[in-house]
């Protein structure tokens, strides 16, 4: 109990600053330096979370949490988001279909070009080299798509 004339205050032990290897600061700041940091490791890692957890020296689970926590997503999916938008930047000036999705680690054409026209309705081929289509295509690319 805290006497009125006593000059000593009583504090609260400090809680721990850090969760998941991320220090406590106001949530907004700690979201905008996560996803810049996971955008800078995720074309470096080839869009893997368990690569991108062991650049950041935590377990595929923390990762996972942290993600979720701070995106609403899993972190497949911020993945995958990230990745169609570096393929859309890529076919802007690519030579063909096959340079995009070595570029960004996919082993399959055939599969590359499946997901793209699951995504986007269309073919990678049929928007390759235009940009005003990848534009329109990148404008659906919202935070909270969850298609892909």
């Amino acid at each position: 109990m805290h006497d009125a004339g006593s000059t000593e205050e009583h504090h609260e032990p400090p809680r721990s600053s850090h969760r998941h290897g991320v220090p406590l600061q106001p949530q907004r700041r700690v979201n905008a330096e996560l996803e810049q940091r996971l955008k800078e490791l995720a074309p470096a890692c080839r869009y893997k979370v368990h690569s991108i957890a062991t650049a950041l020296q935590m377990s595929e689970r923390q990762l996972r949490r942290l993600v979720r926590a701070s995106f609403g997503v899993s972190p497949n999916c911020w993945l995958r988001r990230q990745r169609m938008r570096a393929v859309l930047a890529l076919l802007v000036e690519a030579r063909s279909v096959k340079e995009v999705a070595l570029t960004l680690g996919h082993l399959e054409v055939s599969q590359f070009s499946r997901d793209f026209r699951t995504q986007f309705g269309c073919t990678p081929s049929s928007v390759l080299g235009q940009p005003a289509k990848l534009r329109a295509l990148a404008a659906t690319l919202q935070p909270s798509d969850e298609r892909f």
